[in-house]
């Protein structure tokens, strides 16, 4: 620590800066003398105390203790006893708390906090897994790292779905340790997996139009399946999609923010020839374009159980980002189009496929047959 001159206001004033827990504090001081005086007293504290116990008793924390000390006098009590009591009182809370309720009271308040349907039923499933491997009396409070990391051991799955895991855990345990239920969130010290960045999986145009071919009749699977193979919006964001965000005329979508796009602006997303063809004869002038919860209800389930091929995670939106950017060669374009802002990084680090050919992608849109159809008709002719 070091005294300075400081020239305010025309007033000669003398300013000491130092670091308190990471923080930069400064002190200010009438004169040269009575900084000297102070950077002595806060020095011989440091040599005294120790510079961790000297950073803790600052004059607010002494402030503070002599406070509380003289309040706790009438119960002959010492802050030493409070701190126990406390600790005490704590811990008997966490310890009384079983795993089961703990986590019917979480999915009861983030639903209070406004969360999507298809967040909610994901944290359910995987709090789940946590009632089912330690028991539904489990006491929250005995849980451990030890625990969480032998639990995520357990599953037997990949990297990217212990992380999904791992992180539903975070959630449902940092809740519990803002409302003082446990001392520390035991996932924090929990090792993040190592994941191989794996291609996402996508759907051929021959299975598009399988889908599409078995949602015949069906205006609200039949918009839910187009919208987001062909404009390759998020599961998320077709959910909350009204009819009137629809524009045919204009040839686009617009989305906003408040309507389930991930990103806090406006953004328009293009109304390819197929998708306009298909939204035509089913098109609504207003409301939803399918109904509340319809991304996780038995509806799409048995849909896509019946399906006479796999299902791949977000294949819908991953197809559109995979077959748009290899159709139209515009990294930007593509990465506009799914809500990435223009920056191509996850584009062509997630999209970009060198096996798939340029026709083969522009006929996944109806833009020109398929290579293969094609060939077929060409030995067939002759």
């Amino acid at each position: 620590m070091k005294e300075r001159k400081l020239i305010h206001h025309g007033r000669e004033k003398w300013v000491v800066q130092r670091t308190v827990n990471g923080r930069k504090e400064r002190r200010f001081f009438p004169s040269r003398s009575a900084a000297q005086q102070w950077i002595t007293i806060e020095t011989n504290k440091t040599r005294r105390l120790g510079v961790a116990t000297a950073q803790i008793v600052t004059d607010d924390f002494a402030r503070m203790a002599a406070d509380c000390a003289k309040r706790l006098e009438p119960y002959r009590k010492t802050l030493g006893d409070a701190t126990d009591a406390l600790i005490e009182r704590l811990e008997a809370e966490g310890a009384s708390k079983t795993l089961e309720e703990l986590i019917e009271q979480f999915l009861i308040a983030k639903a209070r906090d406004g969360k999507r349907p298809r967040y909610l039923a994901d944290l359910r499933s995987r709090t789940g897994a946590l009632v089912e491997h330690f028991g539904p009396a489990r006491k929250i409070a005995t849980i451990r790292t030890a625990d969480i990391d032998g639990w995520l051991s357990s599953l037997e799955v990949g990297g990217t779905t212990r992380n999904n895991y791992r992180r539903a855990a975070a959630v449902f345990f940092g809740w519990c340790e803002r409302r003082q239920f446990i001392p520390e969130n035991p996932v924090s010290k929990v090792e993040v997996a190592s994941v191989e960045l794996d291609l996402p999986g996508i759907f051929t145009a021959a299975q598009m139009q399988t889908m599409l071919a078995k949602a015949e009749g069906d205006p609200q699977m039949t918009a839910w399946l187009a919208i987001g193979a062909y404009a390759g919006l998020r599961p998320s964001e077709v959910a909350a999609l009204r009819w009137e965000d629809i524009h045919l005329a204009d040839g686009v979508i617009d989305l906003t923010a408040r309507k389930g796009s991930a990103r806090a602006r406006r953004r328009f997303v293009d109304i390819l020839p197929i998708l306009h063809a298909i939204l035509e004869p089913i098109a609504q002038i207003a409301g939803p374009v399918v109904p509340a919860g319809f991304e996780c209800g038995d509806k799409l389930a048995d849909f896509r159980r019946d399906l006479p091929f796999e299902w791949p995670h977000n294949g819908l939106r991953h197809s559109f980002g995979t077959y748009h950017f290899q159709a139209f060669e515009d990294a930007g374009k593509t990465s506009i189009q799914m809500g990435h802002g223009g920056n191509p990084t996850m584009l062509l680090q997630r999209y970009r496929r060198p096996g798939i050919r340029r026709e083969t992608a522009r006929a996944f849109f109806g833009m020109e047959e398929a290579p293969e159809t094609a060939g077929r008709k060409r030995r067939a002719a002759k």
